[in-house]
């Protein structure tokens, strides 16, 4: 069963979403004013402590995981995983946790690929 929004199923928005990435990666790629094209930006310095940085971060978005995971928001997540169905069934706005939870996962993976240029220089 797959669940749709407006007419728009979820397979469709998640098409648009990989495609608007990719799209967005080969103009900033290719492109020499917005970020040195092919070259990369050379204005990264290194960071003398990185490494108990990372780890620090590390623990912080691990104990925020295990937050978001205990609270009422993470078993609704858990229950959307689960099936659509019943969570619609509880009046739960699916769009709405499946949008929070995508912009979790993707402030972490932004904060991730910060740390990582920081290291790759």
């Amino acid at each position: 069963m797959s669940f749709t929004v407006r007419g728009m199923s979820c397979t469709y928005w998640g098409i648009v979403t990989l495609a608007t990435a990719e799209l967005a990666r080969l103009v900033v790629n290719n492109e020499n004013w917005i970020g040195g094209g092919a070259n990369g930006l050379s204005v990264i310095v290194r960071v003398p402590y990185l490494s108990p940085l990372i780890i620090a971060l590390a623990v912080i978005m691990y104990a925020v995981s295990l937050l978001i995971v205990r609270s009422p928001f993470g078993r609704t997540l858990r229950l959307i995983r689960e099936g659509d169905a019943l969570a619609l069934s509880l009046g739960k706005d699916i769009r709405l946790f499946k949008m929070q939870a995508m912009t979790i996962g993707g402030m972490m993976g932004g904060l991730a690929g910060c740390l990582y240029s920081f290291l790759n220089g």
